[in-house]
C-alpha cells in the first residue's frame, strides 16, 4: 500500500488553491534573508545569491526544504501573508558557508498549488497496464523483493571485497597504479564537468581528486589480482553469454552497434579486459555463494583465517 501511495503521488497533479498551506503543497514565495541585520550575501559572500533573496520562487512544502525549518513555519499561511522566520543552518548543512549560522528570513506567500492524487480506478490501472489492484500489488511486491535482494547482494559483495583487501598483501606495479589512477582521474573530472561543476572549481580540488583516484586505483588493481588468483585455483572462467550481455550493455550506453564495438574492442585488446571483468565478477559470486554458513566458509579458507 505504501508503494501504491508513492506511485499515485508520483503522477499527481498540482492545482492552484486559496486554502492555507499544508505539507505537500507547492508554493510560490518572495524571500529576503539577513544575518545580524545585514543581507546574507554581504555577511557571508560565499553563500551566493541563492540564499540571499529570491522573487517568484517555487518550493515544495516538506521536511527537505532548502531552508531548514521554513516549511513547518509556513504551514497555515494564506496567500498574501508575510512572515518572519528564523533559520538555523545545521553544522552539516549542504550550504557549507552558512553551517552553524542563524539567519532571519522575511517570506511572502504569493501562490499555493495543492497536490491532487488521482483516483485509483479501472481507467488508471489500464493506462499503466494493470489488470486490477491486486495485479499492481503483485508487481510492486516483486519489484520490492528484487530491490531488497540487490541491496543484500551488494552488501555481501562489499563485505567480501573488504575482507579480501584487508587480509591480502600484494606489491603492485607502480606503472599500473599510475595508469589506473590517471584513468580514474579523467573519469571523475569528466563526471563532475557533465554535472555542471565549473572547471575552475574542479581544478581547486585536483589534489583531492588525485588522492582519491590513487586510493581507488590501488583497491581496484589489488582486487583484480586477488580474484584472478582465486579464479585460477578454482578453475573459474568467463561465461561467453555474460561477456555478450556486458558487451551489448556497453554498446547501448554508448549508442553503438554491438558487432562494430566488438571488432573495435578485439583490435584494441579491450575484449580481454572485458572477459577479465566478467571472470572476476563470477569469482566474487562464487566466493559469496560459498561463504554461506552451510557451505563451509570458502572465504575463510581463501584468506587462510
Amino acid at each position: 500500500d505504501e508503494h501504491i501511495k508513492f506511485f499515485l503521488e508520483s503522477i499527481a497533479r498540482f492545482e492552484e488553491t486559496e486554502k492555507p498551506v499544508n505539507t505537500g503543497d507547492m508554493v510560490q514565495i518572495d524571500f529576503t534573508g539577513t544575518i545580524e541585520g545585514k543581507p546574507v550575501s554581504e555577511t557571508v559572500p560565499e553563500a551566493g545569491d541563492e540564499l540571499n533573496s529570491q522573487t517568484d520562487f517555487w518550493m515544495m512544502v516538506n521536511e527537505r526544504s532548502f531552508l531548514p525549518g521554513v516549511s513547518s513555519e509556513m504551514e497555515g499561511m494564506s496567500i498574501g501573508d508575510t512572515k518572519e522566520i528564523v533559520v538555523t543552518f545545521p553544522e552539516d548543512s549542504r550550504h557549507k558557508p552558512l553551517a552553524g549560522k542563524t539567519a532571519n528570513y522575511t517570506v511572502t506567500l504569493k501562490k499555493i498549488r495543492e497536490k491532487m492524487l488521482p483516483e485509483l480506478d479501472d481507467e488508471l490501472l489500464k493506462k499503466f497496464s494493470y489488470e486490477n489492484v491486486e495485479d499492481m500489488r503483485k508487481e510492486f511486491r516483486s519489484e520490492l523483493e528484487a530491490r531488497v535482494e540487490t541491496e543484500n547482494r551488494s552488501k555481501r559483495e562489499e563485505e567480501a571485497t573488504n575482507i579480501l583487501l584487508e587480509k591480502t598483501s600484494i606489491d603492485l606495479p607502480e606503472s599500473q597504479v599510475q595508469e589506473e589512477t590517471q584513468a580514474l582521474m579523467y573519469s571523475l573530472i569528466d563526471r563532475n564537468l557533465k554535472r555542471g561543476v565549473k572547471r575552475e572549481d574542479v581544478e581547486k580540488h585536483i589534489d583531492e581528486i588525485k588522492d582519491n583516484a590513487e586510493k581507488q586505483a590501488i583497491k581496484n588493481i589489488k582486487l583484480d589480482y586477488i580474484l584472478s588468483q582465486i579464479a585460477d585455483e578454482e578453475k573459474i572462467s568467463a561465461d561467453e553469454e555474460d561477456v555478450e550481455l556486458n558487451l551489448k550493455r556497453i554498446a547501448q550506453q554508448d549508442g553503438q552497434d554491438p558487432e562494430k564495438l566488438r571488432s573495435e574492442m578485439e583490435e584494441s585488446g579491450r575484449m580481454d579486459y572485458l572477459r577479465s571483468r566478467v571472470r572476476n565478477k563470477a569469482t566474487l559470486d562464487f566466493i559469496i555463494e560459498n561463504s554461506k554458513p552451510a557451505k563451509d566458509g570458502i572465504l575463510d579458507k581463501i584468506i587462510g583465517s
